[in-house]
């Protein structure tokens, strides 16, 4: 059969839907429907009943010249589940069809992204929608093109020209977004959304039809069930002109909710075809034999998967040059039997491939030709273009596939322990071996999606014990560790959050030692990235219990817990518990680690260094700082990455102290170590060339300093995203040299912008963090007004 024919096939089968009665009393309802007020139609059937080619059914009834306007989206691609991809997807869509602007909400996502965005140029992969949004193109055809505009670029451009492309209303609610720190305008995404759609139906006088396909897809690898559609109910509150059609396996049950949902929601099953859908659907497709069609309708109830697994099982059999009997399909009444009878009529090759296609998630090409060399399967890619024809094989992006989830569980139930877990090996292999320090520092977000994969199979195996839980469990906390150090710890967090359910779940005898430290390495993340601190001292503390309950007082792991939580009240300003912590850290350390082993002493004593500089106390900082650089350059094996950081802590002390000679022989050890062992690290590189500006603004050398803190700038606001706290130090360092320059308007105004960026992450915690220095940038300010500040009252952000 050529390709060709295939597709066509193919998407004949696609369009068959049956259910007329059903689709007739949708239109019907359509058609009477006031559009004033909700009219939610939730279908729901068992999976495989054909729900998805229903929707669609639906939407190629609608006229597209009528003043209907619709979109649709799928929750089986993974990619759409979340709110801010599933808006943003969308829009896209609606933007396309019907060219419609949503100019509050392409300014509101600009903001967003500026606000915490590392890709700060504007482009496809940034702003998927820039195509379709009329505000934004029109900004940058008066530009010099869309490559070299950044997004700060865009917003400072719109906020230039708002006077011209914007009422007075729409004007007042961006400056409301300007304002707003990014968690409020994140949680108004949806409503800003709703107010594009309602300004279009008052000026085109349209009708707007959602409709949502998988919705149980939402829960998938979710343990709270309500936060994930939440955002979904505020959408369809926010428009009561509109109309979902809403599909899944279970009637949508937002009563639980709120009552009012009761008289909104029209809940409609969709059961299995009849005989009479069957038979058509079977001679549309080149079943003509009413005898097979009978046995065919017989064996599969009506449900839509195995009757189009019949028909390919049918094509085939035909295929090998012999005519189907009624003989080939008596007893076939289950998807697993017409799967295995299947896959006798096709080649070995072929079956191969489909049982190992059916363990990976999503496939491309590269997979492909990976799954063919490994397992040494006879196959090219027009092999694979034909094997894609399949019914059960859709296509959800360029050069991406899926397999449908019951053809997955099928395939796989006919596969032995054995190969399910050389399969699974196999691709938890080969994700792990993409995985490299050099791609989770240069790209953390695709570098996750690859975790993400390698976790998934490798948790497969654990689950068949072909995979020990602690070494897998190490595996990945090694991994994690890396994604701490790039500053993007946060795109672990699904991953470590099902290892801990997991182990609570579990009687391993793990339980309690792993427990603990996956707890801990969650309150990091809440600590240092989400800056979650009510949240990060519940764990911490609960990590700390656990210790105590397993290890008792005196163990390295307990000591760990008492430093973690003196780094929470160290960052909250919390100074005595940070210090009484600290010490108490430090002695059980000092106690149990040996001569050569001793690296959990230098990191208590750092951070006890850290608090005593805070707090003025520099005779001590200096001597804590100069025992953990000790100690990190005794080690056999040199990390050179904490050596730069403990010789970078004792500069900034030296700094502070007035020791400029020694600060600037450290801060040359610094670079030369950096250009020797870390050449590949840019943000040590970066980190580095701060203190290397401070110190040079000593000698007056401002002109070359500013121009240090402007690489560092733009570096930081393109890895960090514009309101990082670091893009803040920055700021905060530059305010305080351009007023050594004595140009008392320029460094109020960066320092402003730096007293901005920390009152936003002051706000968000509502947490005063000395660590932030929040307060250093308050009373560096005031000092820059006076016009009275010499370069050793200044107290720079390290």
């Amino acid at each position: 059969m050529s390709s060709l024919k295939a597709m066509l096939d193919k998407k004949k089968k696609a369009r068959f839907v049956g259910r007329e009665y059903e689709v007739s009393e949708f239109m019907q309802e359509l058609s009477m429907h006031d559009f004033e007020d909700h009219r939610i139609f939730s279908y729901y059937g068992i999976g495989g009943v054909g729900k998805t080619e229903f929707s669609k059914e639906l939407q190629r009834r609608i006229n597209p010249l009528s003043k209907y306007r619709f979109t649709s989206i799928n929750f089986e691609i993974k990619k759409h589940r979340t709110m801010e991809e599933a808006l943003i997807f969308m829009r896209q869509e609606l933007g396309k069809k019907y060219k419609m602007p949503f100019t509050l909400f392409d300014i509101a996502y600009v903001i967003y992204l500026k606000n915490i965005d590392p890709k700060t140029v504007i482009n496809e992969k940034s702003i998927p929608f820039i195509e379709e949004s009329s505000i934004i193109m029109e900004i940058i055809s008066a530009t010099s093109g869309v490559t070299m505009i950044s997004i700060p670029k865009i917003i400072e451009l719109v906020y230039r020209r708002m006077d011209k492309l914007l009422n007075a209303s729409r004007r007042e609610m961006i400056e409301d977004f300007k304002n707003m720190d990014n968690i409020e305008l994140f949680e108004l995404l949806p409503y800003i959304f709703a107010e594009d759609i309602r300004a279009y139906i008052e000026k085109h006088h349209s009708h707007f039809i959602f409709f949502l396909d998988a919705y149980e897809a939402l829960w998938e690898e979710k343990r709270e069930h309500y936060d994930v559609d939440h955002w979904i109910r505020i959408l369809v509150e926010a428009m009561p002109y509109s109309v979902w059609v809403i599909t899944g396996r279970e009637p949508l049950d937002w009563i639980q909710y709120e009552d009012e949902w009761k008289d909104r929601i029209i809940p409609i099953p969709l059961d299995n075809l009849s005989d009479t859908e069957t038979f058509h659907l079977c001679s549309s497709l080149g079943v003509g034999d009413s005898e097979i069609q009978h046995v065919i309708y017989e064996n599969s109830g009506g449900h839509p998967f195995s009757i189009t697994l019949a028909i390919d099982l049918y094509k085939q059999i035909k295929d090998s040059g012999r005519k189907p009997e009624v003989s080939d399909f008596i007893d076939q009444k289950t998807p697993q039997k017409l799967v295995k009878r299947l896959l006798l009529y096709i080649t070995n090759s072929e079956k191969q491939l489909l049982e190992y296609l059916a363990l990976a998630n999503t496939w491309n090409i590269s997979l492909f030709h990976a799954v063919v060399s490994n397992f040494r399967i006879f196959m090219n890619e027009e092999n694979h273009q034909n094997i894609t024809q399949f019914s059960f094989i859709r296509e959800i992006g360029e050069n991406q596939w899926e397999m449908h989830q019951l053809m997955r569980k099928c395939l796989k139930h006919t596969q032995s322990e054995e190969k399910l877990s050389k399969g699974h090996n196999f691709l938890h292999m080969y994700y792990k071996n993409q995985l490299h320090k050099d791609l989770i520092y240069s790209d953390p977000n695709y570098a996750s999606s690859i975790l993400h994969e390698a976790f998934y199979h490798g948790y497969q195996l654990v689950g068949m014990k072909e995979f020990n839980k602690k070494e897998f469990i190490d595996w990945f906390s090694k991994l994690d560790e890396k994604f701490l150090n790039s500053g993007k710890n946060y795109l672990t967090l699904p991953m470590l959050e099902t290892l801990i359910d997991d182990l609570e779940k579990s009687n391993d005898e793990i339980k309690l030692e792993y427990l603990s430290i996956l707890i801990y390495d969650l309150a990091y993340i809440h600590m240092w990235e989400l800056l979650n601190y009510d949240e990060a001292e519940r764990l911490f503390k609960e990590a700390l219990q656990l210790r105590l309950n397993y290890y008792g007082e005196n163990h390295l792991y307990t000591a760990k817990s008492y430093y973690g939580l003196a780094t929470l009240y160290h960052r909250q300003g919390k100074k005595d518990r940070s210090e009484e912590l600290y010490i108490k850290s430090l002695d059980i350390r000092e106690r149990l680690c040996g001569e050569g082993d001793n690296i959990a002493v230098a990191l208590s004593a750092n951070g006890l260094a850290k608090l005593y500089q805070d707090n003025g106390d520099y005779e001590k900082a200096e001597e804590l700082y100069k025992r953990s650089l000790e100690i990190r350059l005794s080690q056999v094996n040199m990390n050179y990455e904490k050596i730069v950081l403990a010789k970078n802590n004792l500069i900034s002390c030296y700094q502070e102290m007035g020791k400029y000679e020694l600060a600037t022989e450290l801060i040359d050890e610094v670079l030369t170590i950096i250009k020797e062992h870390l050449s590949s690290q840019k943000l040590e590189w970066h980190k580095a060339q701060t203190y290397l500006a401070i110190l040079t603004a000593k000698d007056k050398h401002f002109e070359k300093a500013i121009s240090i803190l402007d690489e560092v700038e733009e570096y930081y606001k393109n890895y960090y995203g514009e309101t990082h706290i670091r893009v803040g130090d920055i700021l905060h360092n530059k305010a305080l040299i351009y007023a050594l320059r004595n140009e008392t308007i320029l460094a109020i105004d960066f320092m402003e912008k730096a007293i901005e960026i920390k009152s936003r992450i002051n706000g968000l915690n509502k947490a005063f963090d000395k660590r932030i220095g929040f307060k250093k940038s308050t009373i560096m300010l005031e000092y820059i007004k006076l016009k009275k500040l010499a370069y050793e009252d200044c107290k720079f952000d390290f």
